[in-house]
């Protein structure tokens, strides 16, 4: 960091390091995003995007297929974005609290 004559602090990181984490962010977003729509999709029963896509909107109770996305293949699905996310922060905590550079 060097501080200008008008006072003004400025860094000397350039934006292509900044290009990559914000590369590796946006992949994994659209990564998450993917698993989570195809752990949606993929089951035991064969349910098409379209009955997804209505599910979601508009409900109906009467529906088996609705039945199945809304209670137990979205639960699931966030349930394991939210069981992963909580992993990698532990991982996280764990790496610095030991004090280990991996």
């Amino acid at each position: 960091m060097t501080k200008h004559a008008s006072g003004k602090i400025h860094t000397n990181i350039s934006k292509s390091r900044l290009v990559i984490p914000m590369i590796i962010l946006l992949g994994g977003t659209v990564f998450l995003i993917l698993s989570i729509a195809i752990s949606i999709l993929y089951g035991a029963a064969d349910i098409n995007l379209q009955t997804i896509w209505q599910s979601i909107t508009n409900f109906d109770s009467n529906s088996t297929s609705h039945q199945i996305i809304i209670g137990l293949r979205i639960p699931r699905a966030l349930a394991a974005a939210l069981i992963g996310a909580a992993l990698a922060v532990s991982g996280s905590l764990m790496q610095g609290m030991t004090r280990n550079p991996l």
